[in-house]
């Protein structure tokens, strides 16, 4: 795990469609949060026991298959609270614990992530904002964004993507659902979808 600010952080590559999992943790409180779950991350059991974290939720960016098929597992597991959009809770069919919106602070430990609206790759596509990291699930990747069903939709992502995303500051750690991480500025300057 690796730390920056007040929190931790693990990426999970997982199998199914090469998609990203995240475990963010506050060392302090040993509180943590897992983003997405395409499968059960292998070795997420033994990394919360080895430091003490109680997962204490997980938030889905979208409802596609390759980011909540394990959500069902971690919630038996570690009696997680699963977070995500209405929209997106139809679209696949999960019963989250909660529906969460733009604007809303989800406690984590000393600290607290911000839930963005970043529509388009789903309609309920969701963010994540928590420290230095920004959860983007399929909205943004390195160099790319996300596919959407029609030019509206990917018109609404790109304006999602402006508004929501690329106002954080340039030292944000993006955490994309597949691929590597970048930072908002990287991406902000150099992404193709948005040079001007």
């Amino acid at each position: 795990m690796a730390m920056k600010g007040r929190f931790w952080f693990k990426k999970f590559p997982l199998e199914v469609n090469e998609a990203n999992a995240y475990l963010i943790a506050c060392p302090l409180v040993r509180e943590a949060m897992l983003v997405d779950a395409g499968e059960y991350p292998a070795g997420l059991e033994a990394l919360l026991a080895q430091h003490g974290f109680r997962l204490r939720f997980l938030f889905l960016t979208h409802g596609h298959g390759d980011h909540v098929a394990g959500a069902e597992e971690v919630r038996e597991r570690h009696g997680a609270e699963i977070l995500m959009s209405r929209a997106d809770s139809r679209l696949c069919g999960l019963a989250p614990d909660r529906f969460v919106e733009h604007g809303e602070r989800i406690p984590l430990g000393q600290g607290e992530g911000v839930v963005l609206e970043t529509p388009g790759h789903t309609p309920g596509s969701l963010s994540l904002h928590i420290g230095e990291y920004v959860f983007v699930g399929d909205a943004l990747f390195a160099g790319a964004v996300g596919g959407t069903a029609s030019p509206e939709e990917f018109a609404r992502q790109v304006e999602a993507i402006r508004r929501h995303l690329f106002t954080l500051p340039d030292s944000t750690i993006v955490c994309p659902g597949h691929g590597p991480c970048t930072t908002i500025g990287v991406e902000r300057v150099f992404n193709g979808f948005f040079v001007e």
